[in-house]
């Protein structure tokens, strides 16, 4: 696919997740394909792990929205860089135990890389700072550097 397609597709990714259109968002996903979110350690499979991703996310930021700042890609890749805002009003379910709601503003980058194949997204790596946005959350005090 072109550089162009690959963008439309991934753009089209965080416009439906916008809309809480979790059937768009998911479309162009291969049912073999693979999500890792890389900071929490998680890995999901295939159109239907994609979207219990995005529905995670909207569960516990209701209101959250995707801001994309850039997105460059090739022929069968894809990066994007956003910002993800939002107010933690739900449970956020990670692998060590869900996080309950702490009424806390959040705001935090991320950068999602896309490998496609054959049109469809194939796999699927996000990155952020779990650290910043635990402390954004309130469950992460700050640290103290010690001189």
């Amino acid at each position: 696919m072109s550089a162009k397609e690959n963008i439309s597709i991934a753009r089209n990714v965080y416009e439906s997740y916008n809309r809480r259109d979790f059937d768009s968002a998911i479309k162009n996903v291969a049912s073999s394909s693979v999500l890792r979110n890389v900071p929490a350690n998680m890995t999901l499979k295939g159109p239907e792990g994609y979207k219990q991703f995005l529905k995670n996310w909207d569960s516990a930021f209701p209101d959250s929205k995707c801001e994309v700042k850039n997105i460059e890609a090739g022929e069968d890749f894809a990066v994007c860089e956003f910002r993800g805002v939002g107010t933690h009003k739900g449970t956020l379910k990670i692998p060590e135990g869900d996080i309950q709601a702490t009424g806390k503003r959040v705001e935090v980058s991320f950068c999602d890389v896309y490998h496609f194949k054959n049109g469809k997204i194939s796999e699927i790596s996000s990155y952020y700072d779990l650290a910043t946005f635990m402390k954004q959350i309130g469950i992460l005090s700050e640290l103290k550097m010690h001189a």
